[in-house]
């Protein structure tokens, strides 16, 4: 994954709010959404972390024989950036020039036989779905993602992240603390006293960040992964600790009246909502999931723990205004812009969701800078 520039900010959830804590957030939703198509979540997303799916998981790993590893990675790129037919060709063909044991590195002889393959063998942690999400200026703009539980048991499946993955808080008792990993932080310790005491904390990261994929600048995606905080820093700093679960769809105007039109930037907000709700919603508020790890069947909760992206993709996630144009740029708190810079503020009051849900009960979210649309979070 590429995450962009130097503005990476880390949002992380309340202790005292966990992300994840919402009730009846399916009926929550604003009935007057632009979206064109009703609300979809696919009941199978949830499936996959009962102690029946942990022992056939254990078992029967999902492996599959591939005819060689170079014929696997290449297909995962094929699927990954969904690159046409004549695109893997050519890359193919290069390959092909530079190989030294064609007979043991041997890659489909197209790209069309590749997909073949695909079709004809079971690939349950593979496969995306697509899930229409709007009709937009006669376009119609899909949500490609696989199942959140499916990207879980993917990191799970790494015979390098199984060994290193870490179980329960580890108290780093230094008179001068500092968190080298999430394992040794005070929200850790908290949420797991706060989940039911047979259960390990799974901890959820969320990368999400828009992607440029060409030199021109003229082609890009907005790709969403995920990793796990029980993995210790250098193990996910690597590209094998991280997993795509989904493109969102990227809204495009015919005509700049339209772009900069209320409208249309609510529609952005409203598409951006409804893709995190399909994605996340399998493990919000559950308890009890069975994954296999290290060979042993375990429990977990999950808790979405961090959320990185820049500071406009912050913005969306919280549903708060842009930095530069609000009176409240934090997305962690309620600091006026032009207390930014004031080191000597000694009571800053935090953004939490009571506070923001008073605001649009009130109609004051205009005051403390946030829309007052759906927000999953």
């Amino acid at each position: 994954m590429v995450l962009n520039n130097k503005q990476n900010e880390e949002i992380e959830p309340m202790l005292d709010e966990p992300i994840e804590t919402q009730e009846n957030v399916e009926d929550e939703e604003f009935d007057d959404v632009d979206l064109t198509f009703p609300l979809s979540i696919d009941a199978e997303d949830s499936r996959g972390t009962t102690l029946d799916d942990a022992i056939n998981d254990r078992m029967h790993p999902q492996n599959t024989e591939w005819p060689n590893d170079i014929y696997r990675e290449f297909m995962e790129i094929v699927m990954e950036y969904q690159l046409s037919n004549s695109c893997g060709d050519r890359i193919i063909k290069l390959i092909n020039k530079s190989r030294r044991a064609p007979d043991e590195n041997r890659l489909p002889k197209s790209t069309k036989e590749g997909r073949k393959f695909l079709d004809v063998n079971e690939f349950p942690y593979m496969k995306f779905k697509t899930v229409p999400i709007t009709n937009f200026q006669d376009t119609i703009y899909n949500f490609y993602y696989q199942p959140i539980i499916h990207g879980i048991k993917v990191l799970l499946l790494q015979s390098d992240v199984n060994e290193e993955f870490i179980f329960k808080y580890r108290n780093n008792d230094t008179s001068f603390k500092t968190y080298g990993e999430q394992y040794e932080s005070d929200w850790w310790n908290v949420t797991q006293k706060n989940i039911p005491p047979d259960n390990h904390l799974l901890s959820i990261i969320i990368y999400a960040d828009s992607t440029t994929c060409d030199h021109l600048g003229k082609t890009s995606e907005h790709p969403i992964y995920i990793s796990l905080g029980n993995i210790p820093n250098w193990m996910r700093n690597k590209p094998n600790s991280k997993v795509l679960v989904g493109y969102l769809p990227k809204l495009k105007a015919k005509d700049n009246t339209t772009r900069n039109s209320e409208f249309f930037r609510k529609l952005q907000r409203q598409v951006f909502q409804r893709c995190l709700r399909i994605l996340l919603s399998p493990i919000l508020n559950r308890t009890d999931m069975y994954f296999v790890v290290k060979n042993e069947i375990q429990l977990f909760t999950p808790k979405i723990s961090v959320i990185l992206a820049d500071l406009a993709e912050a913005a969306t996630f919280t549903a708060t205004y842009l930095p530069s144009t609000s009176k409240r740029p934090c997305c962690f708190c309620l600091i006026d812009n032009e207390d930014l810079n004031n080191m000597a503020l000694t009571n800053v009051i935090m953004r939490t969701p009571e506070k923001m849900r008073e605001a649009i009960d009130l109609n004051q979210a205009n005051e403390l800078s946030i829309h007052a649309d759906f927000n999953f979070f």
